[in-house]
C-alpha cells in the first residue's frame, strides 16, 4: 500500500473486524448520508432494508462493483461445476479508495 494513504476505519461501531475481513486493498472509505436522511421520510435501517451508517455495504452492490474493478487473482474458480479457471478484476494490482453516496431506500 502506498505510504501516502491512510486506511479509514469507520465500521468499528458495527463490530466489523477489518483484520479478519480486509486484505489491505481498500485504502480509504467515505460515506455521505445527510442528504438521504434529510429527504427520506421512511424509517432507516429496518428489517426489510438493513443498512449500516458507514461505508459498509449491506446489499452487496458496492462489494460487487469494487471486485469487478480491482479484484485480486483467484485460481481454481468454477461456475456451476464447469471447467476451472482464474478470475480477476479489471485492475487486480490496484488499491481502492471508495465512497458511498447511495442508500437502500432513497
Amino acid at each position: 500500500m502506498p505510504s501516502s494513504f491512510h486506511t479509514l476505519q469507520n465500521t468499528r461501531r458495527e463490530r466489523f473486524n477489518a483484520t479478519t475481513y480486509c486484505n489491505r486493498k481498500l485504502i480509504g472509505a467515505k460515506w455521505f448520508k445527510d442528504g438521504f436522511l434529510a429527504d427520506n421520510e421512511r424509517p432507516f435501517n429496518t428489517t426489510e432494508f438493513p443498512e449500516f451508517l458507514s461505508p459498509r455495504d449491506a446489499m452487496g452492490h458496492g462489494t460487487h462493483t469494487a471486485t469487478t474493478a480491482a479484484g485480486s487473482f483467484v485460481a481454481n474458480v468454477s461456475y456451476k461445476g464447469l471447467i476451472l479457471g482464474v478470475v480477476r478484476g479489471g485492475a487486480p494490482r490496484a488499491h481502492l479508495a471508495v465512497y458511498r453516496p447511495c442508500w437502500c431506500c432513497g
